[in-house]
């Protein structure tokens, strides 16, 4: 083997490793962003889950305190319990 044969192949060799390493750099990147933006996306759906919960809850449940509901205390109110009967994938 000639050495200018030698020598293209250690430089496409050496081309070929410096390719494959940049590219890992470029996809770890890539996943980085990516997850980076999911999270963010998924955060904020929880905190609108949270609103949309924490909004319902409120407009079905009675005026007053847990506390101060006398004889009629239990463990959920009556608006409660229709809150979660009245939703059906609550329900099921």
């Amino acid at each position: 083997m000639s050495l200018r044969i030698r020598l293209i192949l250690l430089t496409v060799a050496l081309v070929t490793v410096v390719v494959m390493i940049l590219s890992g750099l470029y996809l770890t990147s890539l996943v980085n962003s990516l997850s980076a933006t999911a999270l963010d996306r998924a955060e904020l759906a929880s905190q609108q889950v949270n609103a949309y919960i924490n909004d319902r809850i409120n407009r079905l449940s009675p005026v007053e305190p847990w506390h101060a509901a006398g004889p009629q205390t239990q463990l959920m109110s009556a608006a409660t319990k229709r809150l979660v009967v009245g939703e059906a994938s609550v329900a099921e």
